[in-house]
């Protein structure tokens, strides 16, 4: 068993260098000669299609191991994903532009409308 095992894992953009994601991890345990399933959160963000790559590093005592793993997300892989996902972290930006051209329009119906009432009333004062 490979005990105090630690890991710092983050995920960039492939070719670059800025962090996207990152996460540590200390005091996990594994067999030898068998698979870990190493989960990262997202952050309640929701997957975007692009190239990434993993970067992993991982310490148990004396051992260390690097991993540098390249891996892409498809846009159907995203989609599928996101549906699912919850708690997700939504871009709500078009409802505040779509709330804001409305209230623009009502404003506008009003005004027109406070200008025929005036104009009528101008003209019954006047006759």
């Amino acid at each position: 068993m490979f005990g105090q095992l630690n890991i710092n894992a983050t995920v960039t953009k492939r070719g670059q260098t800025e962090v996207l994601h990152k996460l540590k991890r200390k005091n996990l345990s594994m067999a030898p000669a068998s698979t870990f399933n190493y989960q990262m959160d997202w952050n309640h963000e929701a997957f975007k299609p692009g190239k990434y790559t993993l970067h992993l590093k991982a310490t148990s005592g004396t051992k260390h191991w690097n991993f540098d793993e390249p891996f892409t997300i498809t846009a159907t892989q995203a989609k599928r994903v996101n549906d699912k996902g919850v708690n997700l972290k939504r871009d709500w930006s078009w409802l505040w532009i779509l709330l804001l051209i409305l209230l623009i329009l009502l404003l506008l119906i009003a005004m027109y409308y406070y200008g025929k009432y005036r104009a009528r009333k101008d003209a019954e004062k006047n006759n």
